[in-house]
């Protein structure tokens, strides 16, 4: 079972893991593109076009993969975003600057000018205070293949 803190960061989980498929693609079409390009001088038949169908697939379930954790990351976000409505502002602020906005607690100190001490004491209420859903978030977590539980 994932803690809440776990759950939280779920949703850096799944943009890390679109982030990784995205360069996986990128490789997938640079490999392509510079494969076909021999700058030997010599000629080389038909150009370096071959059967790209193999290509296409790969790209296709890259893609498909993407849009899962496109959607996963909505999802947890969603969760995670719906739980807040029931912390104070300044909880919300912090929680959704933390995990939502992927900033450091150093930015998120000065963007609400807020003191260490008082940053972690509002930040330990509101981790132990929201209400998350652990079902949505762990079930888009085990779909993107991000948990090990």
């Amino acid at each position: 079972m994932l803690t809440k803190k776990q759950m939280l960061y779920g949703y850096q989980d799944a943009k890390n893991k679109e982030r990784e498929i995205i360069e996986e693609l990128e490789e997938l079409w640079m490999n392509q593109i510079y494969k076909s390009q021999v700058n030997d001088g010599m000629p080389h038949g038909s150009g370096g076009q071959g059967d790209l169908s193999g290509y296409a697939a790969m790209i296709y379930d890259k893609e498909i993969e993407l849009g899962q954790a496109r959607e996963s990351a909505v999802e947890i976000k969603r969760e995670i975003k719906r739980a807040c409505r029931f912390l104070k502002q300044n909880e919300r602020n912090i929680i959704l600057s933390k995990y939502i906005g992927c900033r450091t607690d150093a930015e998120t100190m000065r963007i609400y000018k807020i003191k260490r001490a008082s940053y972690y004491k509002i930040l330990k209420i509101a981790e132990e205070k929201i209400p998350l859903n652990g079902g949505v978030i762990l079930g888009e977590l085990r779909r993107l293949g991000c948990c090990n539980c």
